[in-house]
């Protein structure tokens, strides 16, 4: 997850945005080294709500929308 932002838009309520990359690498059996990796797998942006409750600030929704897919 990088650059996440946290916009207020009142007193109990919040919106926020984060990126996040994915990596995969899966040869089926396990590595004696750090694997090398030509690009990512895919890269979202992700949205959110946040809400303050009397337990604390709360995730009240998320979505994941793919905004690239790399090719393997």
């Amino acid at each position: 997850m990088t650059n996440v932002q946290i916009d207020v838009l009142a007193a109990d309520a919040a919106a926020s945005l984060l990126y996040l990359t994915a990596y995969m690498h899966d040869t089926g059996a396990k590595s004696t080294s750090p694997p090398r990796i030509r690009a990512p797998y895919l890269f979202l942006v992700v949205p959110g709500r946040l809400v303050r409750t009397s337990g604390g600030w709360k995730i009240a929704s998320m979505e994941m929308n793919r905004e690239f897919e790399f090719e393997r």
